[in-house]
């Protein structure tokens, strides 16, 4: 559902993620499908410096099962 929807699917966290706001899972779907939604996520937040590193300052959508 994920990659269908233009998402990009991050298998080691269990999250479908998307820059543009058209594109992945929004929170209606994110939640029908039992997922917790946030609109507005780092772009490094996996990052083992993270907030200690440079980063995009951008928000991505991301659905976490």
């Amino acid at each position: 559902i994920c990659i269908s929807s233009g998402g990009s699917w991050l298998i080691k966290y269990r999250e479908c993620e998307s820059f543009a706001t058209n594109k992945g899972i929004d929170q209606e779907k994110c939640e029908a499908l039992g997922g917790i939604f946030y609109d507005c996520q780092s772009p490094c937040r996996h990052d083992p410096e993270y907030p200690n590193v440079v980063c995009q300052d951008n928000c991505m959508k991301i659905c976490q099962f």
